[in-house]
């Protein structure tokens, strides 16, 4: 705490010193609340940023596994393979609706995926 020197000052000043001593102190409590105000507000921001980065990190992390599934079957599809040397090599690529059945099979599982994710909560569903 700051003193008032009692033998440098005369009488009739020191009233208006400690008057400025006060105001000094008071000032001081109020940097001090507005720098815990202003942390708190801080971390306020930062909690909101941090809570809408999770949630568009979910959203992406759902993208990315919806289509984790549709791109391993479509590599699969997408290699050549010939069936005339041998009957493992994808008979079902001869057939006449081969395409629209696995297309239709990719959306049925992006489907499903969507509705599995719903029920757990992770896109706004009954639990979330």
């Amino acid at each position: 705490m700051i003193g008032i020197p009692s033998n440098r000052l005369a009488s009739a000043t020191r009233p208006f010193f400690r008057d400025c001593l006060d105001h000094i102190h008071q000032i001081n409590d109020q940097l001090d609340s507005l720098k815990l105000t202003s942390s708190d507000l801080m971390n306020h921001y930062h909690s909101n940023m941090t809570q809408k980065l999770n949630e568009t990190m979910k959203v992406l992390t759902i993208i990315a596994t919806i289509f984790i599934p549709l791109t391993f079957i479509t590599s699969i599809y997408g290699m050549n393979f010939n069936t005339e040397i041998s009957r493992f090599n994808m008979p079902e690529l001869l057939l006449p609706y081969g395409y629209p059945v696995v297309m239709i099979f990719m959306v049925i599982v992006a489907i499903i995926m969507l509705i599995w994710f719903r029920r757990k909560g992770w896109l706004g569903g009954p639990n979330s």
